[in-house]
C-alpha cells in the first residue's frame, strides 16, 4: 500500500499523516486499526533510535576516531557499518552509531588478526584469498571458477631395482 512505501521510504511524516486520517475518518475494521497504529509505533521508535545528524556525527566520531577520514565514513556507511537512515529526506544516524562501529571493528581486526596469524607462507595466503575469491563467485555449475595455471615441479624416488637400467619412468 501506498502508507507502506511512504514508511519503507523514511517518509515518516507522510506515513503518520495518512495513518492518522485513515484511523480518524474511516471506519476501519480492528485488524486494519491494529496495523496502522503498530505502523505508527515503528515510526515513533525509529525516530527515537535515529536522533544523530551529520554534524552530531562528526563530532563523536572525531572523539573516537581522532585519525578518521571520509573515505573511512564513506567505507564504513558502504558497509552498514555506521547504522544510518533517511527520515523525512533528512539524513540521521544511529544514536549508538558510534559505539557499534567501535565493536564492529574491533572484530573485523580480530578476524583478520587470526587469519595473518594462522597462514604465513605464500602459497597459503594465494589459498586462502584465491578460495575466498571462488566462493564469492557463487557459480553453481559445476564447472571450475577461477581456474590457475600453475607449473609443478616434482621429484619421484624408487628403489634401485624396480626399473631396468636405461628406462624411464612415465
Amino acid at each position: 500500500s501506498d502508507i507502506e512505501k511512504a514508511f519503507q521510504k523514511g517518509q515518516f511524516k507522510l506515513t503518520t499523516q495518512w495513518a492518522n486520517t485513515l484511523l480518524n475518518k474511516n471506519k476501519l475494521n480492528i485488524s486494519t486499526q491494529e496495523k496502522l497504529k503498530s505502523l505508527m509505533d515503528r515510526v515513533e521508535r525509529i525516530k527515537a533510535d535515529f536522533t544523530l545528524t551529520e554534524p552530531e556525527i562528526e563530532v563523536r566520531l572525531q572523539k573516537d576516531f581522532p585519525a578518521y577520514s571520509q573515505a573511512d565514513k564513506i567505507n564504513w556507511e558502504k558497509n552498514k557499518w555506521l547504522e544510518s537512515r533517511i527520515i523525512d529526506d533528512k539524513k540521521y544516524y544511529f544514536k549508538r552509531a558510534v559505539s557499534n562501529l567501535k565493536l564492529i571493528l574491533a572484530s573485523q581486526l580480530a578476524k583478520q588478526t587470526s587469519v595473518s596469524q594462522l597462514v604465513t607462507d605464500k602459497l597459503g595466503l594465494f589459498r586462502l584469498e584465491h578460495s575466498r575469491a571462488v566462493l564469492n563467485t557463487g557459480n553453481s555449475e559445476g564447472k571450475p571458477v577461477l581456474p590457475v595455471n600453475m607449473k609443478v615441479t616434482y621429484q619421484i624416488t624408487v628403489n634401485a631395482d624396480v626399473i631396468p637400467a636405461g628406462e624411464i619412468i612415465r
